[in-house]
């Protein structure tokens, strides 16, 4: 899980496994000929759509965790277990109470849990606990992200490189995602792909990124199906493909990231007004303020 606002650390959102590709850089002016600057992870951060990104695959990790989807029906059991001091249990329960498991979702409650859970050891915990915090506490998010990458979780590990991508503190944020990336981490790939594309703490290297890109989409993660779709439209690192790249954009949209959505009204914008506008709004409500911005002179 991670994410990052303004004043944190000199700085994310993670799933259980973990961090996400999402909104991270606010877009580059547009070039001087008026092409449009492709928000290559999208626009400012917005944090309640960074946790509402991040649930679907939190809650997923719960149904293939084995014991977790039990802990529904027992629930009084695991609540003694955990207050008898155990961090899995504890850890359980947070997921049980986030995802809505056989009780009613109670984020407040999930995340004393894993917070609970966290400081018992439970090291994956750390980084959903982190996601918990980051609406209300982004610094507080920080450090457990880095609790849990110092106990060893990838995922915590990738969900704290991406809080320093967001802070634009590429120097900080290129060693952890290397490492979380070489973990297999997905999104912590996808997220190096936007370092190398920035020329943020790494050289500039857009076939590289492209690289990371193709492969964490083709792992599900909608940010890189997002960046890769922006290379083919402008020819940044792949052969130049425009009907490829409205076609991965449109997947990451459809997957919910605002920001892909608003790339798509961007690519859109002279052949189907009218759909781009539709692109924009949906962006807008999917958490993408430079889309906001966009359709906010048409609202009343």
């Amino acid at each position: 899980m991670a994410a990052v606002a303004a004043g944190v650390v000199s700085a994310s959102c993670a799933a259980p496994a973990h961090s996400q590709v999402v909104a991270a850089f606010p877009p580059a002016p547009a070039t001087p000929d008026g092409a449009p600057e492709f928000a290559f992870a999208g626009g400012s951060l917005h944090l309640p759509a960074v946790v509402d990104l991040h649930l679907p695959a939190f809650c997923a990790s719960m149904k293939a965790a084995p014991g977790v989807g039990a802990v529904a029906g027992t629930s009084e059991e695991a609540r003694k277990a955990c207050d008898g001091g155990s961090a899995k249990a504890c850890h359980d329960l947070g997921v049980v109470y986030t995802c809505g498991a056989g009780v009613p979702k109670d984020f407040e409650r999930a995340a004393g849990l894993e917070r609970r859970a966290c400081e018992g050891g439970q090291a994956d915990a750390c980084s959903h606990a982190g996601v918990l915090a980051l609406a209300t506490d982004p610094g507080v998010a920080q450090q457990l992200f880095k609790r849990g990458c110092d106990a060893g979780d990838n995922g915590a590990c990738g969900s704290l490189g991406m809080l320093f991508m967001m802070a634009k503190n590429g120097e900080r944020a290129a060693p952890i995602l290397q490492r979380s990336c070489d973990g297999k981490s997905v999104d912590a790939c996808a997220n190096l792909g936007v370092l190398l594309l920035r020329g943020l703490g790494l050289p500039t290297d857009p076939v590289r990124a492209a690289t990371l890109n193709a492969g964490a989409c083709e792992a599900s993660s909608s940010g890189a199906c997002n960046a890769l779709g922006a290379q083919y439209l402008m020819g940044l690192g792949v052969a130049k493909d425009e009907a490829r790249g409205a076609e991965l954009i449109g997947k990451a949209c459809d997957a919910g990231l605002g920001d892909a959505c608003d790339n798509l009204g961007q690519a859109l914008l002279v052949k189907d007004p009218p759909r781009a506008k539709e692109l924009f709004k949906k962006a807008c409500d999917g958490g993408s303020d430079v889309a906001c911005a966009r359709v906010a002179p048409a609202r009343p």
